[in-house]
Order: C-alpha cells, then sequence, then structure tokens
C-alpha cells in the first residue's frame, strides 16, 4: 500500500509540476505579448507622428523659403526703414510655422531621443526627425539673429527711429540628440 500511495504522490506532484509549468509559460507569454503589443503601440505613434512632424517641416522650409528671399536677401543698413514692416510680415509667419514645427515635435522628442528601436524604418523616422527638427530650429534662430545684429546695428546710428525694434523669439541653437552636432547652425 505504501508503495501505491508513492506512486499517487508522484503522479500528483507530475501532475502539479506541469499545472505549474504550464502557467508560468502562459504568464511569460502574456508579458511577451504584451510587450511587443506596447512596442508596436509606440511604433505607430512614431509613424504617425512623424507624418505631422514632416508635414510642418515641409511648410517650414516653404516659409524659410520666402524669409529667404525676401528678408535675408534684403538685409542691408539701406534697406531697414523702407522693408521692416515687410519684414515684420514675414517673421510673424516665419515664427509662427516654427512653432508649429515645435508643437508638431513634442511626442516624437519623447519617444525618439534615447531610445533605439529594432525596426530600420523606425529608426530611420527618429533619425530624421532629430536631423528635421535641429535643422528648422536652429535656422530660424541663426536667421532672427542675423536680422536682429542687423538692427542693433541701425539703431546704433539712428536712435530717433524708436519704430524699429529687434524680433524677440524665444528659440535658441539646439543639440537634441546631445552628439555635439548642431545641425543647421552653420
Amino acid at each position: 500500500m505504501e508503495s501505491k500511495n508513492k506512486k499517487i504522490l508522484v503522479i500528483l506532484s507530475v501532475i502539479a509540476g506541469l499545472f505549474v509549468l504550464i502557467g508560468l509559460s502562459f504568464m511569460v507569454y502574456r508579458y511577451f505579448d504584451q510587450d511587443k503589443k506596447e512596442k508596436e503601440k509606440i511604433e505607430n505613434e512614431i509613424v504617425s507622428d512623424y507624418a505631422t512632424f514632416r508635414k510642418k517641416t515641409e511648410d517650414f522650409n516653404e516659409v524659410r523659403d520666402i524669409y529667404y528671399h525676401q528678408v535675408a536677401n534684403d538685409l542691408f543698413l539701406e534697406s531697414v526703414e523702407e522693408e521692416y514692416d515687410h519684414w515684420k510680415e514675414i517673421i510673424q509667419q516665419y515664427t509662427n510655422i516654427t512653432d508649429e514645427v515645435e508643437n508638431s515635435a513634442g511626442q516624437l522628442k519623447n519617444l525618439c531621443i534615447d531610445h533605439y528601436y529594432e525596426k530600420e524604418e523606425i529608426q530611420n523616422k527618429c533619425s530624421s526627425f532629430v536631423i528635421a527638427y535641429e535643422t528648422a530650429i536652429n535656422y530660424y534662430t541663426k536667421d532672427l539673429k542675423a536680422v536682429n545684429e542687423l538692427i542693433q546695428t541701425y539703431q546704433k546710428e539712428n536712435k530717433e527711429n524708436e519704430k524699429i525694434k529687434e524680433f524677440s523669439f524665444s528659440y535658441d541653437y539646439i543639440d537634441l540628440n546631445s552628439d555635439g552636432k548642431f545641425v543647421g547652425k552653420d
């Protein structure tokens, strides 16, 4: 009888062990499945947000082209008084689109900076985002600093004209991924 009890105990132990292994396997599967779903969700967010961001950077490039042809090409002391009001309009458009680029970049900054993705497509979107973002912000900063430098020079020579003021802006040169390169600054 004792042998029969040992056999039943061994069989029950084996069955209990199988249940534990099946339970653990199921938990591991759920963990990896949940992790995979979370990664896919993040990757889909990057794809979606990048599409919006990319459109904003295309708009930025169009406005910067207008800025370049209608303001930057005419940055001379002799032009300041006559062109200042026109420059204000163009620079306001330029500032607005730069703000739109900044707003569309918010989630991508969180998802792309200091993260690596196995899918090459996602990693490429993040790399493209960093380059485009740095370029836009640094171009804008460089352009507005150039206009303000000209206005400072103009004001030194023409103190009586208080209508001409420097443009305020809330951006500075940026190295988003801390790689030591300020794309668009030079």
